[in-house]
């Protein structure tokens, strides 16, 4: 009776664990919407989940297409299936074995606004075929990218050095913008950070002692992006003499 009772108990408890595994639905999180520069990159955050065990990356078929239009693919392993205005503009950053299915869109054109929707198939099973047509991205288009928001101290000291701070956010983290000074580069230091919902925040602080001959002058922060469009922040130092 005892090993009856084992046996019963390693059954049941193997039920609950299968049980776990293929009563797991098909779903995705997409962020919903997002903005995009027109010339540069976007990056779409992406994860899926899917019944049964988890796959390997190449037991996997991976599609992003268009909401309206299942057919009209924009990425997918076969670059003959994709459509003539995306090809070569689309990558897959994620790994589909990890359930990851995030996507990079570059040279964004100004009619890239989607909705476009993620799709996974796994080969060999008719069943395991799902478009996440609820769960799709819309893009909106910048033609112009932000400027940089440059923080300091209203008015400085003569000798002292000061920390000044420049940031811009933005949604390509592949290529993030660069950051640069009107003053000396060297001793600057860059941080990209994630903020939220494929939000990224790319930061470059700078730190300088002000003399007299810095008074009324200028001092201005660039921000180049991916794709070659540049926007400028420029604030007038005030030096406080000794």
């Amino acid at each position: 009776m005892k090993k009856q009772a084992r046996f019963l108990f390693c059954w049941l408890c193997l039920q609950v664990i299968f049980a776990s595994v293929f009563s797991e639905d098909w779903g995705a999180a997409v962020v919903p919407s997002m903005n995009a520069l027109v010339t540069s990159c976007v990056v779409v955050p992406c994860t899926f989940k899917y019944p049964g065990t988890e796959l390997p990356d190449s037991r996997i078929r991976e599609i992003w297409h268009e909401k309206a239009d299942w057919k009209k693919i924009i990425y997918q392993e076969d670059k003959t299936e994709i459509v003539d205005s995306f090809k070569g503009r689309t990558k897959l950053l994620g790994r589909l074995g990890n359930k990851n299915c995030t996507l990079e869109i570059d040279e964004i054109k100004d009619y890239d606004n989607g909705p476009f929707c993620f799709r996974a198939e796994i080969p060999g099973q008719d069943k395991s075929k799902f478009s996440f047509v609820e769960n799709c991205v819309s893009l909106s288009m910048m033609p112009d990218p932000d400027d940089p928001t440059l923080d300091h101290k209203e008015v400085l000291e003569d000798g002292v050095p000061t920390t000044f701070k420049c940031f811009v956010v933005h949604t390509c983290p592949s290529h993030p913008p660069t950051l640069t000074w009107s003053r000396a580069n060297k001793d600057a230091t860059t941080k990209n950070r994630h903020l939220s919902n494929g939000v990224w925040e790319i930061e470059s602080l700078l730190t300088l002692t002000p003399t007299e001959q810095d008074d009324h002058t200028q001092l201005n922060c660039t921000a180049s992006f991916h794709g070659g469009k540049k926007s400028l922040t420029s604030n007038r130092i005030y030096v406080k003499r000794k």
